[in-house]
């Protein structure tokens, strides 16, 4: 339990600076010119070339994608980051970690409005996706998660951005996302 409260506060943490069997994503066979490959021995994902990788283990993330400044006062940067999480001997289904994960983001984020919580499923692989918007200081934001339960490890794949660029971004945050692979 301790362990969960870790993802939650991690997940407040970036917002405030910027199942059971093995599962295949349906990614594209191929990508555009300009996108770029970051893979390790448990996941993979593509990326723009627009987007800065950064992968020190910044706040507990495996790694967070950072899009660029559109301008000099642009104070927020959008940006996809992925948490992982040892359930190993837990017990915890993908109803529990979403139910306790829905708890803890409304606890410990200000304001929060969930707009969609719900399973989806693309050929072999199933994943919960949590949409919500928040308010972090003085900037209104909006989140959209994929969580995947895979071999007891919790995957979040994070996407946030200022609520009013939301859509400027997500249509290439979806298609990173849906980049992603668990091996």
């Amino acid at each position: 339990m301790e362990n969960l409260k870790f993802i939650g506060m991690a997940v407040f943490l970036i917002t405030a600076v910027a199942c059971g069997k093995k599962q295949q994503h349906n990614e594209p066979a191929e990508f555009p010119d300009n996108w770029k490959k970051y893979e390790n021995k448990d996941y993979r994902i593509h990326y723009p070339d627009t987007f800065d990788l950064n992968t020190s283990g910044f706040m507990g993330f495996d790694f967070i994608l950072f899009s660029k400044a559109t301008s000099l006062d642009d104070k927020f940067i959008e940006n996809i980051g992925l948490m992982k999480q040892n359930l190993k001997h837990s017990g915890i289904s993908m109803n529990q970690f979403v139910e306790l994960s829905e708890t803890q983001i409304s606890e410990m984020i200000t304001d929060v409005d969930i707009i969609e919580s719900k399973r989806v499923k693309k050929g072999n692989l199933e994943y919960h996706k949590l949409i919500y918007t928040s308010r972090q200081g003085k900037s209104d934001l909006k989140t959209m998660q994929y969580y995947f339960l895979e071999n007891e490890i919790a995957y979040v794949l994070n996407f946030t951005s200022e609520e009013d660029q939301f859509d400027n971004y997500i249509n290439n945050s979806i298609e990173i996302m849906d980049s992603f692979v668990v091996k």
